[in-house]
Formats: structure tokens, sequence, C-alpha cells
């Protein structure tokens, strides 16, 4: 599995290491450290700056918790969120499903006269499915503007999605694998 950070977690790292340099710099001017935190605080929240567009509201605890998850280093990756990304698309959303559908489409050199799919709000998503709000609009889903049918499965009918149970059995046995494999690398 591949990690990467994307690029808007960046920013606000970057945002966050920017606004603890100038909020020490604003300290250093301030006999009472404290009165200088809630000024710093005001005066960050009520600014139409850069740094308040990528950061929006802040507020004296999150100055402090940046500040400590530095640890006294200039590491901005500190204050990346602790999510695990990946560009192996798990989840279900829309732009794993386009994506998906782009592969298949590239890869079979051809494009799909129906499309049999699940009931999942990624999946119903007005993005693929052609909206009557959209079609007045004159927009179009994506799988209307490619002359694709959408069929979905039955709500709750587990024998419509038979590869499910093949996917959960090959996500486990992965996952397991992977795990063991980790720990192998990592003795």
């Amino acid at each position: 599995m591949i990690n990467f950070t994307p690029e808007k977690c960046k920013q606000i790292a970057l945002a966050k290491l920017d606004v603890v340099h100038k909020w020490l710099e604003f300290r250093k001017k301030s006999q009472n450290k404290l009165q200088a935190d809630y000024d710093f605080v005001q005066l960050h929240n009520t600014s139409n700056s850069y740094l308040f567009e990528i950061l929006g509201k802040i507020s004296r605890g999150s100055l402090h918790r940046w500040f400590s998850m530095l640890n006294g280093t200039e590491d901005y990756t500190k204050l990346l969120p602790q999510y695990k990304y990946s560009s192996i698309m798990l989840e279900e959303n829309t732009q794993c499903i386009a994506s998906a559908l782009r592969n298949a489409i590239i890869n079979l050199d051809m494009i799909p006269k129906v499309v049999y799919q699940d009931n999942g709000r990624a999946f119903r998503a007005k993005y693929f499915t052609d909206d009557k709000g959209f079609t007045e609009l004159g927009f179009q889903g994506l799988y209307s503007k490619l002359g694709i049918e959408t069929v979905f499965s039955r709500p709750y009918n587990a024998r419509a999605k038979v590869i499910e149970r093949f996917f959960k059995e090959f996500q486990e046995g992965f996952e397991k694998t992977i795990t063991k494999l980790y720990r192998f690398i990592n003795k």
C-alpha cells in the first residue's frame, strides 16, 4: 500500500506552522502571555488573511496543542492530520466509482451498455444518475452522458451481491497477510 498525503492536508499543516510562528512572535512583545494568547486568537479570528482562509477560526488550545506537537522542531508533518491516506481507493465514494468506471472503459476499450451496481449512497449520487433536476438545468449524470443504463440492486438483498462475500474474504485474508508480512519485516 502506497501512503500519500493530499496537498490540502499539507497546506493546512504548513498554515498551522506559520500561525504558531506568528503567535510566538506576538507573545514575545507582551508581558502577560495569557492575555497575548487571547489577543492573538482574537486578531486571527477577525482577520481576512490567507491563514484564516485556510484554517478558519482557531482557539488558544489549538495554538498550544500545535506548539506541543511540534516538540521544538520545524517539522510541519507533525501537524498533519493523523489519518492514514492511501492511493488505493477502498472506500465507496463518487471519486472511487468514477475512477473505477474510467479504468474499466480504458481496459475493456469499450463503454458498457449496462452497469449493475450496489444501492449505496455513492452509487446513487447525482453525479452518476440522470436526475430530473439536473436534466432541466442542462446537466446529466455521468452514466447518461456515456449512454450507460444503470441497474441498481434491490436494497437488503444479499443474493443480488454475491461478489461482496468474495471481497470480504479477500480483504480479511489480505489484511492478515499484510499484517504478518509487516511484522516480519519490522523485526
